[in-house]
């Protein structure tokens, strides 16, 4: 059985979102789809798992999501707000970086898009500014599990790389950081006060508290040293 969720970034509260209660006192709330915890890996919570990302290069059609059903190539979007690839590909980097660097989960891009765990591409339906779609199975155990995830950005909002640039647009990194915790297995917590809050703010670009609480609830500790931005050359989208 299939199980997808609405999930969105957005200046205002998504009315579909259905809230569940706070796991502990910190502000995280873990995503659950019909009333159950799901994560990547290991349906156990706190086990580590390995997942891969890739960039939609065409467009793509998801039939069995529920957001980010028609998605296609970042190329309009970095044209549109001249944003050379290679500061969108540090963003993207650093943002799965920054989840990498406080929990068990390691990434690693592939070009390979058919077998990428978590796929980036553009909205082509444009419902507002960034979602995430998160398919799920049972596990018949203690938490079902992701078996594929969704971002996708819309191409007619104004987009940044980094903060204070544009009044009217949001910062690349921070909407990605966002949208992955999403696809990860979190969903929104408080208004405001941590990455994962469901009103875009720039008060501050790095994991708060609750985002890091929440993402190790799912995934433990980090178990090797992590580099948290993106330094080295990074390979195209496509």
């Amino acid at each position: 059985m299939r199980k997808l969720s609405l999930l969105a970034l957005s200046s205002l509260l998504v009315p579909q979102i259905v809230w569940a209660q706070p796991d502990t006192q910190s502000s995280y709330r873990l995503l659950k789809l019909d009333g159950r915890v799901v994560k990547w890996g290991e349906p156990t919570l706190g086990t580590a798992t390995e997942l891969t990302y890739g960039f939609i290069t065409e467009p793509t059609q998801f039939d069995d999501a529920r957001n980010c059903q028609t998605t296609g190539s970042l190329t309009p979007i970095l044209e549109n707000n001249k944003i050379p690839e290679s500061e969108f590909l540090a963003a993207a980097t650093n943002a799965f970086a920054m989840w990498e660097s406080v929990s068990g989960i390691r990434f690693r891009k592939t070009d390979h898009t058919e077998v990428a765990d978590i796929l980036i591409g553009s909205d082509l339906g444009n419902h507002g500014w960034a979602h995430a779609d998160v398919l799920s199975v049972p596990s018949g155990v203690e938490v079902d599990t992701i078996t594929r995830g969704l971002v996708c950005l819309s191409t007619n909002k104004v987009w940044n790389v980094g903060f204070g640039k544009n009044e009217n647009g949001q910062d690349l990194q921070y909407t990605l950081t966002h949208e992955i915790g999403h696809a990860i297995g979190l969903n929104h917590a408080s208004p405001f006060g941590q990455i994962m809050s469901f009103n875009y703010g720039e008060a501050f670009a790095d994991l708060q508290q609750g985002d890091i609480d929440g993402v190790r609830r799912l995934y433990g500790m980090p178990t090797l040293s992590h580099n948290t931005l993106a330094t080295a050359e990074q390979t195209p989208l496509r």
